[in-house]
């Protein structure tokens, strides 16, 4: 259920970012993400799984476009983001990558949950932190990986998308 509310939320950011409509706080119920710091590393874990999503979803919608079609939605979300194609190009790399390794990440956790729920054990909180720890580094070295891919005005847009528009319009829960 979590991932196909996460997938939702994920669409309707897109369709607003590629219409240019901006996303408020006041767009959806619950508790605005301000409350989260700029540049936390739960902030960009947040937004490399939102964005590897982004991504999968901006694939299929080239799917059948015309080569000027395709080119025009490469533009719009690149400047949704407020970067340049190329620029845009390598973040999308970026976070393919890093989205991929936490999402094994939690596989091995529900993995892990359900090999102990088997036997009607709760999970060892010794692994759930090991993997929470390799979630922390994974975030880290996938920011560190973003910042020395990008030139230092496109990783300040990026930043800037990522602690502005981005932060307001996420939502806790």
């Amino acid at each position: 259920m979590k991932s196909n509310s996460i997938g939702f939320v994920c669409l309707i950011t897109a369709i607003l970012l590629l219409t240019g409509r901006p996303l408020s706080a006041q767009q959806q119920p619950g508790q605005a993400a301000s409350q989260i710091p700029n540049d936390s590393p739960a902030l960009f874990r947040q937004f490399f799984q939102f964005h590897a999503t982004f991504t999968e979803w901006l694939t299929t919608r080239k799917a059948g476009k015309s080569p000027a079609q395709i080119s025009d939605l490469d533009r719009k979300s690149a400047a949704a983001f407020g970067l340049r194609e190329a620029d845009y190009q390598l973040v999308s790399a970026a976070t393919a990558a890093i989205a991929g390794e936490l999402r094994a990440i939690d596989q091995e956790q529900i993995s892990h949950a359900n090999a102990r729920a088997r036997f009607e054990q709760h999970p060892v909180p010794a692994v759930l932190q090991q993997l929470e720890t390799r979630r922390q580094e994974a975030v880290a070295r996938g920011t560190a990986r973003v910042q020395q891919t990008l030139t230092p005005e496109a990783w300040a847009a990026l930043r800037g998308y990522i602690n502005g528009p981005y932060r307001s319009g996420i939502l806790l829960r």
